[in-house]
């Protein structure tokens, strides 16, 4: 978030903190009683952002003026947000901390910032710091606001940052935040990020954190689904992400059971029917079945009845025999004849 607006308008001048007092009194009483004529006061304003290069007080007054008046000047937007992202990054815990509580009410009054702001504070996201909690405050203070504008900008952030453990961090705060809050519904349209940028992020995770990157595209709609081209991309990315073997050493078959698994899962979400995953258990699981210790039959079974669910052609009736053979061969409660016969 840094900036480069330090030497814009005067920076040199010198203002007694005092004086943010009467300039935040005369805006107030121009914006409730004068509005149209606010432009004439612009000055008060520049003063008000310059106060970010003065002393500790005016930049602790500074981090509440700016975000109050920020909305009735809209051609020093910029600027203004660019000066209270520097409050953002001050070294006194009370400026810091003022800057990050009151970067919502930005938000609040000038829209247009909600994206920018929504990523900066995901920026500033930390899994260690209690003391930090403000940052996850102010953040859901955002999302009560905007909720798409937000979910766009945190996004953002997972398919841009380089480094390992923000992204991990903004995934969290998403899946177990933002998606139980309900602040996101169906009717929500977001659409905020492509199939080539989630293939280049899932190729940076671990398997768990991709399950909640997939649920999170799906739950909080960063990818329009209701597209077929969308969705069919969305379910190749996934599949290639998995990187299923083919042909399957069965000393590492049960990993590839649970990298199917994993796969199967994430893709039922965006299609009802996908042929190359059918295919991929028919051909290629499917005989190595006894050869699988008998411990992980039960967790095969579950998976081929889920994939059996979601054939309707020749695939799934040509392996029904075999399938069949081995339900009965271990009876597990994990699916049923007519599951399968289905």
């Amino acid at each position: 978030t840094q900036s480069t607006w330090g030497h814009w308008y005067g920076y040199d001048i010198k203002m007694d903190w005092h004086q943010l007092y009467d300039f935040d009194a005369q805006l107030s009483q121009v914006e409730e009683h004068n509005p149209k004529d606010i432009t004439k006061h612009e000055d008060l304003f520049q003063k008000i952002i310059l106060a970010v290069k003065q002393s500790e007080n005016a930049k602790l007054l500074a981090a509440s003026l700016i975000p109050k008046h920020i909305g009735f000047f809209p051609n020093l937007a910029e600027t203004a947000i660019d000066a209270q992202f520097d409050l953002c990054e001050q070294s006194d815990k009370r400026i810091r901390h003022a800057a990050i509580s009151n970067l919502p009410l930005i938000c609040r009054n000038h829209k247009q910032s909600v994206f920018r702001i929504s990523d900066a504070l995901a920026q500033l996201l930390r899994v260690d710091d209690p003391q930090e909690q403000h940052v996850n405050d102010a953040l859901l203070v955002v999302f009560g606001y905007f909720p798409a504008d937000a979910v766009a900008g945190v996004a953002h952030q997972i398919v841009t940052t380089p480094h390992d453990l923000l992204r991990q961090v903004i995934v969290n705060f998403l899946h177990d935040k933002i998606i139980p809050s309900g602040l996101i519904t169906q009717s929500t349209a977001i659409n905020s990020i492509s199939a080539t940028s989630v293939e280049k992020t899932l190729a940076k995770m671990q398997p768990a954190e991709s399950k909640k990157f997939i649920h999170i595209i799906q739950s909080l709609r960063l990818l329009n689904a209701d597209s077929d081209t969308n969705s069919q991309q969305l379910v190749e990315v996934i599949i290639r992400h998995a990187n299923l073997p083919e042909p399957i050493n069965p000393v590492t078959a049960h990993d590839v059971l649970r990298k199917y698994s994993d796969c199967l899962q994430m893709v039922t979400p965006f299609v009802k029917s996908h042929n190359r995953l059918i295919s991929y258990m028919f051909t290629h699981m499917l005989p190595l079945i006894r050869e699988i210790p008998n411990q992980h039959h039960s967790n095969f079974l579950k998976t081929a009845s889920q994939v059996a669910e979601l054939s309707s052609g020749d695939d799934a009736r040509a392996a029904l025999p075999s399938l069949m053979a081995l339900f009965n061969e271990h009876a597990q409660p994990v699916a049923t004849n007519q599951n399968i016969a289905s």
